[in-house]
């Protein structure tokens, strides 16, 4: 008799592996990762074309505000559509809201490209989050109907290291892009791979939907959409202001966490909810969502300091700021799969706490860079952070969809990926607002001889402080200097709080997860 390992208070699935021996499984598998690394590749592919979109003359002269409500209109409606999609998706099937997701997506992406102002381009991008949602919610669930319990870990764990390919692939190809054709094409580039992954998820995926035909809960998706719209939205404005401490900044705020309030009230009510908040009564699985939650804060919240490190500090083309964090990608996409077994043989405990604290060590890592580093140190940085985060997210994410029945691996995927894209807003949001705060004031004073609206443009972020400065002749030129230690004690300040939420992680890690795992016959 063969023994079974499982993670400590993970029930094994109930049916049996050979249900799910579908001979397609891995080319399936090849379309969806290849569908979840569009909304990854999204993100880093436009934090890399901020100078450029900034640009007036190549670009579409771009406010740094108005570039960083380009980035989190696709993520935010990313992350508060998740739980709408993967409702839908339990009900009417996954494989048909991922066509139309994708359909959605694609339709975005050809917008953006030929934006004709920066609003156009936030509504594109925001079009691009509504297909977007679809995509990891309904991925993760097919893989879940399509994988068996013996090898579905494994599938998770090449979805979950799909990752780092994308987060290096998206500066990379954005860099080439936008060094050899017009910025559009960094959004163009989406739409030849949206029909190649339609046509392949409509030949070959299965359907995927829960047996259950449960009442649709349109007032628990609105409530939902509506809280975490409110809180992101204020973070974002925190950063746009440059104060915590302003109306506009803590009504929607208070407003966003009071409706998330009346949506566990009502979710709690129902048999049925939009999101079963019940699940997060079992430690484990609210642990192993906090972690996720808290690594996409890190992952997206250093992605961004970072590429305005290399681009304004470093003076790095676009394309040689993506080959600089190609170690972050391979040290995710190298550890990635091998995570899971990891976490069965010692314990998601030990794997997922030690991964974390590697990341955290990084965090505090880019304390240390300095103008002139040698570009070894943040190469190293990257990789070990990879490398971390990948023992990170994959045992994490199994843990989430394994405590969910495979009927409802819509819930699971949802609760999934509601962690990792509401994380990687929060990131974008909270820590590109303290970038933004805490730049502001350390440059204020170095700005204080320009003209009164020249100064305020001037000090919204480095790369608008340097597009001005170029702007202004070369008297202005001396403040360049003045401006790059500004932007890097602000980084540094960034690094530290970026730290201290991973130390979290751990904590959290460790008194959360299960340990060393039981054997069963």
């Amino acid at each position: 008799m063969t023994r079974q390992f499982t993670l400590p208070g993970i029930e094994p699935d109930r049916a049996g592996p050979a249900e799910h021996r579908d001979p397609r499984r891995w080319l399936i598998l090849f379309f969806l990762v290849t569908a979840f690394m569009l909304t990854i590749l999204n993100t880093t592919i436009v934090n890399v074309g901020i100078r450029v979109l900034t640009d007036p003359r190549r670009g579409l002269g771009a406010t740094q505000t108005e570039i960083v409500w380009a980035v989190n209109a696709f993520t935010l409606l990313l992350g508060t559509l998740l739980v709408t999609w993967s409702t839908l998706g339990d009900r009417y099937g996954h494989r048909r809201m991922l066509l139309a997701g994708l359909g959605v997506f694609g339709l975005g992406a050809l917008g953006a490209a030929f934006s004709a102002s920066p609003g156009m381009l936030i509504g594109w991008q925001a079009v691009m989050g509504v297909g977007g949602a679809a995509i990891p919610a309904s991925t993760l669930a097919i893989i879940t109907h399509v994988f068996g319990p013996e090898e579905r870990p494994k599938a998770i764990g090449v979805w979950a290291a799909s990752a780092g390919p994308a987060m290096a692939l998206g500066p990379i190809v954005g860099g080439a892009l936008l060094d050899n054709f017009p910025w559009g094409a960094i959004f163009l580039v989406n739409v030849p791979i949206v029909l190649v992954v339609l046509a392949g998820v409509t030949r070959y995926a299965p359907l995927a939907r829960s047996d259950r035909r449960d009442r649709l809960d349109p007032v628990g998706v609105l409530l939902s959409i509506a809280g975490i719209f409110l809180v992101i939205f204020g973070i974002m404005e925190g950063g746009s202001l440059g104060s915590w401490a302003r109306w506009p900044v803590l009504v929607p705020i208070v407003a966003g966490f009071a409706v998330l309030g009346g949506f566990v009230w009502h979710a709690r009510r129902r048999d049925r909810p939009a999101l079963d908040v019940r699940l997060f009564r079992d430690p484990r699985f609210s642990a192993a969502a906090s972690v996720v939650a808290l690594a996409f804060v890190g992952i997206f919240g250093v992605t961004l300091f970072v590429m305005l490190y290399f681009q304004s500090v470093r003076q790095f083309s676009a394309l040689r700021t993506g080959l600089s964090v190609l170690p972050l990608a391979v040290g995710l996409a190298v550890f990635s799969p091998g995570a899971p077994a990891l976490a069965r043989k010692f314990g998601p405990k030990v794997v997922v706490s030690a991964g974390m604290a590697t990341a955290t060590a990084c965090f505090f890592s880019y304390t240390f860079l300095t103008a002139d580093s040698p570009l070894w140190l943040p190469m190293v940085i990257f990789f070990l952070q990879g490398a971390g985060m990948a023992h990170v997210i994959s045992p994490a994410t199994g843990i989430i969809m394994a405590r969910v029945p495979r009927e409802n691996a819509g819930m699971g995927s949802a609760v999934a990926n509601l962690a990792r894209d509401v994380g990687g807003a929060l990131g974008l949001a909270a820590l590109g607002s303290v970038l933004a705060v805490s730049y502001r004031h350390h440059v204020d004073g170095v700005l204080a001889a320009l003209p009164g609206p020249v100064r305020a443009a001037a000090g919204d972020s480095i790369a608008a402080t340097h597009a001005i400065a170029g702007r202004l002749g070369p008297a202005a030129q001396r403040l360049l200097p003045a401006a790059d230690t500004a932007f890097l004690s602000a980084m540094h300040t960034t690094a530290v709080v970026c730290g201290v939420l991973g130390f979290a992680g751990v904590c959290i890690a460790i008194s959360g997860l299960p340990g060393r795992p039981a054997k069963t016959k």
